[in-house]
């Protein structure tokens, strides 16, 4: 099953990174029923089979058919996309990629805490989460 679990996982990070990068709307969608699917195998390979068929119900059937409802109502794709790629054009995604990579790499500054228990201002029948 682990292996399933990688495999599943795999697919799922390459299907979300092709939603994402997509020009075409509609293959963005498909992109994402294949990312919702394996996900759904994932969470089968951990065993939650219920968690699994709410994802395939809820997100890939029911979501994803209202996505596809309103990418066939709006009407001219295709002159929006060249005014979006005159204002971004890919140079300018640079800095920000940089930026984004920059303060994502792991530091020693000691961050997070191995010992933080975060405090609870409510009911003391909380479960309060513990850093370790």
């Amino acid at each position: 099953m682990t292996q399933v679990f990688y495999i599943a996982s795999a697919f799922a990070v390459v299907a979300a990174f092709l939603t994402v990068t997509r020009s075409n709307a509609l293959h963005a969608v498909l992109y994402l029923v294949l990312a919702l699917f394996a996900l759904a195998i994932d969470f089968l390979a951990l065993g939650a089979p219920f968690i699994a068929a709410l994802e395939i119900i809820v997100y890939a059937g029911a979501i994803v058919i209202v996505i596809l409802f309103v990418i066939m109502m709006v009407p001219g794709a295709a002159a929006s996309r060249e005014q979006e790629r005159r204002w971004l054009p890919p140079r300018a995604w640079v800095v920000p990629s940089l930026r984004v990579t920059s303060t994502s790499a792991p530091t020693t500054s000691g961050w997070p805490p191995t010992t933080c228990i975060a405090r609870s201002t409510t009911a003391p029948s909380v479960v309060v989460p513990e850093w370790s």
